[in-house]
């Protein structure tokens, strides 16, 4: 059930049966899937992202703080294996929005965050 949940997450059919097919000859583990089907959705993102981030970014060399920001972002993204989006203000104030697909997912986040 948890292989099929995170296989309907995906959107396009034609990955779904590609990441099924992949599923059954590598016998793989629902979080294995669950991984393979953020990674999908993080490479459907990462146009639409870029895009977004060069036409909101402007001109010229970025800032310290935008870099440091890509940094930590890099990170989070690394260690959570999962989209991660920073949003900072000029207050020095912000949040982190760390995405997730299914229950399992989260349950797998939160372990992390807790240490468990």
């Amino acid at each position: 059930m948890g292989h099929a949940r995170a296989l309907i997450a995906i959107d396009d059919e034609e990955a779904q049966v590609e990441l099924l097919e992949e599923t059954i000859a590598e016998d793989l583990s629902v979080r294995e899937v669950e991984r393979r089907a953020r990674n999908w959705h993080d490479e459907q993102e990462a146009p639409d992202d870029e895009d977004a981030e060069a036409a909101a970014a402007p001109s010229g060399p970025p800032d310290r703080e935008e870099l440091q920001l890509d940094d930590y972002r890099s990170k989070l993204r690394s260690r959570f294996s999962t989209q991660v989006q920073i949003n900072h203000k000029s207050d020095g104030e912000g949040s982190v929005e760390i995405s997730y697909y299914s229950e399992e997912d989260l349950e797998r986040l939160v372990e992390l965050m807790m240490g468990d």
